[in-house]
């Protein structure tokens, strides 16, 4: 992805929740946001990829691709989605444990994303895969 990232996109992401299916619960975290502790992980999608808005059955598909590549590379990783406050928008995701941040995003760019949910033991934030408008 080589394109800037629009303002009310990158608005969307850094205000979104970000939840996750950990085995003793779900959890919500926020950019910005401390919260109870919690071992690094990124939340990576392959859904709705940048400013793109393809159908159901197209990002169901490219997310399936994502699962077989974390799969494939090891990684262990429970379901998480990102949604909006009034929760009109969700987009399935995977918490991935004990990847780099710097694999993280790469594996978003690989898959076209514009930004990973990253929570570093303590603070959440939204990292961006490309450069500021």
């Amino acid at each position: 992805m080589t394109q800037a990232i629009p303002a009310e996109l990158r608005r969307a992401y850094t205000g979104a929740i970000y939840e996750v299916d950990f085995a003793s619960g779900v959890r919500q975290f926020r950019h910005g946001e401390p919260g109870s502790t919690a071992p690094p992980f990124a939340i990576v999608t392959a859904w709705q990829p940048g400013t793109s808005r393809p159908s159901a059955n197209e990002n169901e598909a490219a997310n399936a691709r994502l699962e077989a590549a974390l799969d494939d590379e090891g990684y262990c990783y429970v379901s998480a989605r990102g949604f909006d406050d009034g929760r009109t928008h969700e987009e399935p995701s995977f918490a991935v444990m004990g990847i780099e941040l710097d694999d993280a995003v790469e594996l978003a760019r690989a898959f076209a994303q514009a930004a990973i949910f990253w929570w570093d033991g303590a603070v959440g934030r939204v990292v961006f895969t490309v450069a500021e408008t």
